[in-house]
């Protein structure tokens, strides 16, 4: 995009804007999962090295409750990759039959 000439065909351009937009829609989820499985382990192991009782204790709830936000944004992710395929924004004709 930064080429000289990248805007001289317009329609080729904006077909590669739409591109790189499109992949930045993969791989910015992916990026920002990775992000927050780092900081959930982080957090793991602050909670693993806590002596008072009652801290870690907090801290093991806190925990659990960061894996299970965690493990369903996971779920969520994985369906959204399922749906993103080639044809998935098309339109579609659905005939029901009953």
């Amino acid at each position: 995009m930064a080429a000289p000439d990248f805007w001289s065909n317009r329609e080729r351009a904006q077909a590669e804007v739409e591109e790189v937009s499109r992949l930045k829609s993969l791989i910015n989820p992916v990026r920002e999962l990775e992000r927050e499985i780092a900081d959930f382990d982080a957090l793991r192991q602050l909670a693993e090295e806590e002596n008072n009782a009652h801290a870690r204790a907090e801290a093991e709830r806190e925990v659990a409750q960061e894996h299970e936000r965690l493990a369903q944004k996971l779920a969520d992710f994985e369906l959204r990759q399922f749906l993103s395929g080639e044809n998935d924004l098309a339109n579609a004709f659905l005939t029901i039959h009953s």
